[in-house]
This record gives C-alpha cells, structure tokens and sequence, in this order.
C-alpha cells in the first residue's frame, strides 16, 4: 500500500513539474507578446495566468487524480500564444520598415516645399498611426494589417520618386536646387551650421541609414537605405571639400 501511495505521488509531482515548465514557457511567450505590443503601441489582449488560476481553482479535486484538463488548457494556449508572437512580429517588422520609409520619404517631400506632395505625405502618415490601423492587430486581422501597410508604403514610394522628380526638375518659376543645397538638404541641416554641426549630422544620419541596420526591413526598403546612405557619404564629403575641413 505504501509503494502504491508512493508511485502515485511521485507521478503527481512529475506531472506537476511538467506542467510548472510549461507554464513558465507560456509566460515566457506571454512577456514576449507583451514586448512586442509595447514596440507597436497597440493594446493587445493576453492574460493567461488568470485563465490558468481560474481553472486550477474550480478543479481542484480533480487535479489531485487527473491533469489531463489542465494539460490539454496548457497547450492550447501555447499553441495559440506562439501563433500570436509569430504574427506580431511579422507585422511589428513591416512596421518598423513602413515607417522607416515615411523617414526618408519626409526627407525628400519636406524639401520641395510643394503643399500636394506634403498634404499626400501627411495623409500616409496619418493612416499609418491611426486607431484603425492599430486595431486590426487587436482583432487578430493580419492579412488586412499588411495589405493596409503594404498599401501604404507603395504611395510613399511613389511620393518620394514624385518628390526627387520635383526636385531635379523644379517648377515653373522655381530654379533647380545646387548641389550645396542638395547637400544640405540631405545632412538636415541648415547652411550656417557649423563643421561640429556637419560631423554630429553624419554621424546620426549614417548610423540610422547604414544598410547594416535593415537587415529586418524588405528588400525594398533595404535598397532605398543603402541609397540614401551613398547620398549623405556623398553630401558630407561634398561639404568637406567646400569648408575645407577633414
């Protein structure tokens, strides 16, 4: 009797232990959605460990005999929870890249001065941080989330090749921009800025445009970065050569 009251007990505690691994691996997913959701700025509904206590406390008894109710809840939900990090990473990726393209795009539109390309260019902007937008994530709608985003960054790159257009070839009464001014434009900043000024630009604009970090971007995307790098190398050397600094 004994060595039965043993077996049985020492079966309820590896299955406890089992089921206390798999719980810590659910929490683990859990912080992760929670991390990306931060990343998005978008409320997203996960709360499994009130789930989990509610059950553990209206099946006490069982549990004492038969764990296969909690083990069956268990994997559901990690199942469930790893489907939910793996799409909010997809999405929280074409994210970062939709708007890392609006940055360069603003770049080129703000520079025309052109009241159309900057009203279409604020339009974008507008959808990519909107409450609707944000809520189909919520809701677990990720086709529409990247058809939406994907939308949304072929009319920007469409501005920006608008915009580069506009500035090479200028408008009627406007003169086409020299390449002092296309250097400054590029470097953000104005032509009384100081060689200080100059370098710190550099230094900021090729850390966020070195093709090194879109490594998570689209091919797409990637390709306008390693660009827009060459144009500030390009700017910042131009600069030198005309203040004379090194």
């Amino acid at each position: 009797m004994k060595d039965a009251i043993w077996d049985k007990a020492s079966c309820l505690v590896g299955q406890i232990n089992t089921h206390l691994e798999k719980i810590q691996e659910l929490y683990s997913l859990e912080t992760s959605i929670k991390s990306i959701t931060h990343q998005l700025k978008v409320s997203f509904p996960v709360d499994f460990k009130t789930e989990i206590h509610a059950f553990v406390n209206n099946h006490k008894h069982e549990l004492l005999s038969d764990t296969s109710g909690l083990n069956n809840l268990i994997a559901e939900n990690i199942k469930r929870a790893e489907e939910d990090r793996v799409s909010l990473e997809k999405a929280n990726s074409q994210y970062r890249a939709a708007m890392k393209l609006y940055t360069v795009v603003a770049i080129e539109v703000n520079w025309t001065s052109s009241m159309p390309l900057i009203k279409e260019m604020e339009y974008d902007y507008e959808g990519l941080i909107s409450e609707n937008l944000k809520s189909l994530l919520s809701d677990r709608k990720w086709d529409d989330f990247h058809d939406i985003v994907k939308e949304i960054m072929r009319d920007l790159q469409q501005l920006r090749e608008l915009a580069i257009k506009y500035q090479e070839e200028g408008t009627p009464g406007n003169r086409k921009e020299s390449d002092e001014e296309k250097a400054y434009r590029i470097m953000e900043i104005s032509p009384s800025a100081t060689e200080e000024e100059i370098k710190k630009a550099y230094r900021e604009l090729a850390l966020n445009y070195h093709p090194d970090n879109a490594e998570q971007t689209t091919r797409g995307i990637k390709k306008l970065a390693e660009d827009h790098f060459k144009e500030i190398n390009w700017a910042y050397n131009f600069l030198k050569g005309i203040r004379n600094f090194c």
